[in-house]
């Protein structure tokens, strides 16, 4: 630890607070400036070709088909996309599974809890259903 005494706490310096947060009005500091990000994305550009993207490119794909999980997730998240959201069919699917378990733990509970705790257990479960359904949407 430091025996330097502190730019942050009590003493308010660099306009901290005596927490060290910064005080209302304190611009923070100067930040990077603008249109910085877009001077980068620019050289980026101008320095590389079509030729360039295209070569690396299959270098990624020679890599992913030799095994490369991380090269295969980065091609096929560029070409293929991410998976898309289920379709109506395994969504029907997934709300009968759905059901079907529910039936198991009404049939498993039934005995033990009162009219109101069933009642809350069968909107519990409707609104499961709803959620699966609503995802495929």
């Amino acid at each position: 630890m430091s025996n330097k005494p502190s730019n942050i706490g009590g003493n308010g310096r660099n306009g901290h607070d005596s927490r060290g947060r910064f005080k209302a009005g304190n611009p923070g500091g100067p930040g990077r400036g603008r249109g910085l990000g877009r001077q980068y994305r620019e050289a980026l550009l101008g320095a590389v070709s079509a030729a360039d993207i295209a070569s690396i490119t299959k270098k990624i794909v020679k890599d992913a088909k030799g095994g490369d999980l991380r090269a295969a997730e980065l091609i096929l998240s560029y070409s293929v996309g991410k998976p898309s959201i289920a379709t109506s069919q395994e969504t029907e699917e997934m709300a009968a599974a759905f059901t079907a378990a529910a039936e198991i733990v009404f049939r498993a509970v039934r005995p033990f809890l009162t009219q109101d705790q069933m009642s809350d257990v069968r909107r519990a479960v409707s609104e499961g259903l709803s959620s699966i359904r609503e995802r495929a949407t």
